[in-house]
């Protein structure tokens, strides 16, 4: 049989959130660790955070056309410097990153095995993964976007979902795609490809809470339930989140970010 992990989705948020993090978080070779960050509960440093970010990252801010979205990467790629920081040891603003197979970005980190994370944000929150053993994908949304179910559906559907989808209620359908498109982003993220892979080749249980593994199925790599695992992340409601990993690393750490004392620290 497979290897598979508790079923069920991680977190377990009670009164809004997780617990907040460890300031020093050791990370062993079998574990994967998971932060929540949300900008209500992060106090906006411009000018700290602005001082973290390489030229590169500010070249990037100034060629985005949206404030929103440059307020949201400068407060994204912060708080990912900070965490990888915590993890090296380092400042920072002294983390370098680098850019892996496919484009997928990575940390520059010369150990064996190397600091591997991946990160998504939606409407001021944001998730980041954190392996040493494992590639890692994760991705967040909202249930409640409104979004043209029909086509999304035309879009990533595979024959056994098409299926699974249709046999739920119709008032339950809508969110069932959209947790389908957050738990096939996070699987074919952590595949290095994203959308590239072909969502339609993945197919995964449309269940809220679903009794057993949630991939099922990939035509493109048939082996893959056996070696790769997705899971939900509980978190406040209209939230959703979903992690993937390589089996067989355990466990889970779910944790919040907490803000920093110093914001050019």
């Amino acid at each position: 049989m497979p290897w598979q992990p508790e079923v069920g989705p991680v977190g377990n948020p009670k009164g809004g959130g997780w617990p907040p993090g460890p300031k020093s978080p050791p990370l062993p070779l079998r574990e994967i660790h998971v932060w929540w960050l949300s900008w209500a509960a992060w106090p906006w440093h411009p000018e700290g955070d602005w001082a973290l970010l390489s030229a590169e990252d500010r070249e990037r801010v100034l060629r985005m056309r949206s404030s929103e979205a440059r307020e949201q990467f400068v407060r994204s790629r912060s708080a990912l410097r900070r965490l990888v920081g915590l993890y090296l040891g380092e400042r920072p603003r002294s983390v370098r990153f680098a850019t892996g197979s496919h484009g997928k970005p990575e940390v520059a980190d010369p150990r064996d095995p190397p600091l591997r994370y991946n990160l998504s944000h939606v409407s001021g929150h944001l998730l980041l993964a954190f392996s040493c053993a494992s590639a890692v994908g994760v991705d967040l949304d909202r249930l409640d976007r409104r979004v043209d179910h029909e086509a999304l559906a035309r879009r990533i559907l595979s024959p056994v979902e098409v299926e699974g989808v249709e046999g739920l209620p119709q008032e339950d359908r809508p969110a069932a795609l959209l947790r389908l498109w957050i738990r096939k982003e996070a699987y074919t993220k952590a595949r290095g490809l994203g959308f590239k892979y072909g969502f339609r080749n993945v197919g995964l249980s449309p269940a809220a809470s679903p009794p057993g593994p949630i991939l099922v199925e990939d035509a493109a790599d048939p082996q893959a339930p056996a070696r790769w695992w997705i899971r939900d992340l509980s978190l406040p409601p209209p939230l959703a989140g979903a992690l993937s990993a390589e089996a067989p690393v355990v466990p889970l750490r779910c944790w919040t970010v907490t803000p920093p004392g110093n914001p050019q620290s």
